[in-house]
This record gives structure tokens, C-alpha cells and sequence, in this order.
């Protein structure tokens, strides 16, 4: 463990704790990232590249305050919407295809990690049933974050929801 850049448990806690201010930055930065999911939802049709619609919400982002990116804006489709922060590509959205949307703009010097899976047209059931049991899971994963819980208690509960979905 490299311990000479190592967060002391001290400092590691007071960072968790925010005050009214911060929070209040952080909410600004939610705001920012909602304005680029938004436009990216709305640039969404058959026949537009994965690359414009990062576009649009880059520059809906930047028009809402962004001062920059935490990381890449990603825009993945069809086939490719299983890549993990994939960067946008060249590929044109067809009708089916799952898209993920993926933006982390910064503002204020705070930032919020905005990811969402949107639909163009008819949608396979297999990629809707899909989709729902991330929901569940996700659920259940929020409602095991209770005050003390343990990271690995938060990440079986959801386990536990995807092991019972058909």
C-alpha cells in the first residue's frame, strides 16, 4: 500500500461529512448533468451518430454552467451498449438499439456521474426484461445503503435481486 499519498481515516471521514454549501454545489453540478442526459434523450432517433449526440450534450452541459468533464462523455449503441464507458463512435442509432448515455460534467468544482439506458423505437422484450431487473437491483441496493451497512451487504443485496430475476 503505497502509504505516503494514503487518506488518513480521519480526513477520509470529515471529506464524507458535507456542509450546506457543498451540498448546494453538488446539487448545481446534478443540475448541469440533467441538462446533458436531457439533450441526449432529445437528440435520440434513428439515423444520428453516437457522436452527436455526446455533442448535444456536451454543449447542452456547457451552456448550463459545465466547466469541463470528470471524464469523457460516453454515448454507446446497439451492440456496443454492453461497453463500459465506451467513448462514442461513428456508429449511426438504429431502430432497437439500447443506448447508454453516460455524463459527468463538472461545475463549481463539484461533479455528479449521471449514467441512464434509453430506448430507440421497438426494443427487443429481452433488453426491456433486462433493464427491469437492473431497476429491481438497484432498488434493492438503495435499500440496503442504510447508515453502517457494510459495502459488500449493498452490493449481495443487489446480487440477490439479479440471481432471482428469470
Amino acid at each position: 500500500m503505497d502509504t505516503e499519498h494514503a487518506t488518513p481515516p480521519n480526513d477520509l471521514f470529515e471529506a464524507m461529512i458535507k456542509e450546506v454549501a457543498e451540498v448546494e454545489c453538488m446539487r448545481e453540478a446534478a443540475r448541469v448533468a440533467v441538462a446533458g442526459r436531457t439533450a441526449a434523450r432529445k437528440s435520440l432517433r434513428v439515423g444520428i451518430r453516437e457522436t452527436d449526440v455526446a455533442g448535444e450534450a456536451e454543449y447542452a452541459m456547457r451552456r448550463a454552467g459545465a466547466e469541463g468533464w470528470v471524464s469523457a462523455t460516453y454515448v454507446v449503441s446497439g451492440s456496443r451498449s454492453t461497453i463500459a464507458h465506451g467513448p462514442p463512435s461513428l456508429k449511426v442509432i438504429e431502430d432497437g438499439d439500447v443506448v447508454q448515455v453516460h455524463v459527468a460534467p463538472i461545475a463549481g468544482g463539484y461533479t455528479v456521474d449521471l449514467c441512464r439506458t434509453l430506448f430507440v423505437g421497438k426494443v427487443a422484450a429481452e433488453a426491456v426484461k433486462a433493464l427491469e431487473a437492473y431497476v429491481e437491483a438497484q432498488d434493492a441496493g438503495i435499500a440496503a445503503a442504510t447508515p453502517g451497512a457494510p459495502l459488500l451487504g449493498i452490493d449481495g443485496a443487489m446480487s440477490a435481486s439479479l440471481k432471482k430475476s428469470p
